[in-house]
């Protein structure tokens, strides 16, 4: 009997439900106008934490998506916004990362966002889809990696990110 089978974690794979669109991302003026779109969401990530929506009793957990007017009523000024994918029905999915030292705006909004949890928590209590932990496990390890590379390994320059936040140069 395997580690996970014991503990009755659930098994999340890696096959995602969005088309990434390798080749359309790389346009600046192709995601801008993704961005606008009006059935494009966002997630938003505060610290890395996922802003999730769910009932009194947790029996459930969702990824809570977010509208470009939500975004702009919210004020999260400098953050960094990660384009996830395309729904198959072709609506835009981004990823926002407020974290307090790239973003202004996050400490006025932190209670709006709430609850704000770890995706280790979300995994463990086994209320949120695979689907929705595949995609917030995607979203945080792209916010992580510019956490942790904002800067060029061999020069030290700062980077800039390229073809949606999947790429840094």
């Amino acid at each position: 009997m395997s580690l996970f089978s014991e503990l009755k974690l659930p098994v999340v794979g890696a096959q995602l439900s969005l088309n990434r669109a390798a080749v359309e991302r790389k346009s600046a003026a192709w995601l801008a106008q993704r961005m606008t779109a009006p059935d494009t969401q966002f997630m938003i990530l505060a610290d890395l934490k996922l802003a999730v929506s769910s009932p009194p009793d947790r029996s459930c957990t969702d990824i809570r998506w977010f509208t470009l007017e939500d975004i702009e009523r919210l004020k999260l000024v400098g953050c960094e916004t990660i384009f996830l994918g395309l729904t198959a029905t072709g609506g835009s999915r981004f990823c926002i990362h407020a974290s307090a030292m790239g973003c202004s705006g996050l400490n006025s909004t932190a209670e709006v966002l709430r609850p704000i949890v770890d995706l280790r928590s979300l995994a463990t209590q086994g209320a949120m889809s695979n689907d929705d932990l595949a995609l917030g496990a995607q979203a945080r390890a792209l916010a992580a990696w510019r956490l942790n590379a904002r800067c060029c390994g061999r020069c030290g320059a700062n980077t800039a990110l390229k073809d949606g936040g999947w790429r840094a140069e």
